[in-house]
């Protein structure tokens, strides 16, 4: 394609050929900055291991995990923060409620 055709100009080949060229492109990572700057880390205890209403560990009353405790990796976009935020408002209310 000649770069100074106006994009109003495009065939639907050409438009197909960018897309298509853009659906293939790979990039490689170069390198990562480390733990100290991640926005979310994987591992940790299996969600299926807590009571989903409370959060409380089901084989351990008492002990709730909540956040990056647990085995959950949202994308970036606040996700990981809402999660946090919920899964802590979860446990907080239950476990408030054992001390009443």
């Amino acid at each position: 394609m000649n770069p100074k055709t106006r994009v109003v100009e495009w065939s639907e080949r050409d438009i197909q050929r960018i897309a298509d060229r853009f659906k293939n492109w790979k990039t490689g990572i170069a390198e990562v900055s480390g733990f100290d700057f991640a926005q979310v880390t994987t591992g940790g205890v299996l969600t299926g291991q807590l009571d989903p209403d409370t959060m409380e560990v089901k084989d351990h009353p008492g002990l709730y995990m909540t956040g990056e405790l647990l085995d959950v990796d949202g994308i970036c976009g606040g996700y990981n923060l809402q999660w946090a935020w919920t899964s802590g408002y979860l446990a907080g209310r239950a476990a408030a409620g054992c001390v009443r």
